[in-house]
């Protein structure tokens, strides 16, 4: 088998997560097993916002929007370009992953990882198409 032990553990943590966070009557189009390293990524829509009382160095940061199973407590990593171009609040469809760095859980994406700047009404179509409950969090 190729790969490293990392990769195996990647998509272990990933699978755990998802049925944990009751992900798992997900789309098969919403997860996409890429040919590096075994990693699960999936497409989910992030908004921009003002980081206030967070122990952070940019004041812009990014979270999932409510109704894709994941808490909008989680932080996602990714491009500064893309937080810096646009206005607090924008809302964006991104493909991340699910990482732990020192024991805190994070949804990641490579900072050259490409975006897609959406609208409120199409995001909340994304998210009721590919997670069923956009009506929850409007």
């Amino acid at each position: 088998m190729g790969g490293d032990s990392g990769d195996w553990i990647a998509v272990f943590l990933m699978a755990s997560y998802l049925e944990q966070s009751n992900l798992s009557r997900l789309s098969r189009d919403s997860i996409r097993i890429t040919n590096q390293g075994m990693e699960q990524s999936l497409e989910i829509i992030v908004e921009t916002f003002r980081a206030r009382c967070e122990n952070s160095a940019s004041p812009v940061r990014v979270r999932p929007l409510a109704g894709q199973g994941f808490s909008k407590e989680l932080r996602v990593e990714c491009s500064k370009s893309m937080r810096a171009q646009y206005p607090i609040g924008t809302l964006f469809r991104l493909n991340v992953r699910l990482i732990h760095r020192l024991g805190t859980p994070l949804l990641y994406a490579h900072h050259a990882a490409p975006f897609e700047r959406v609208g409120l009404d199409e995001a909340f179509r994304f998210i009721d198409t590919m997670f069923g409950s956009a009506n929850s969090s409007k």
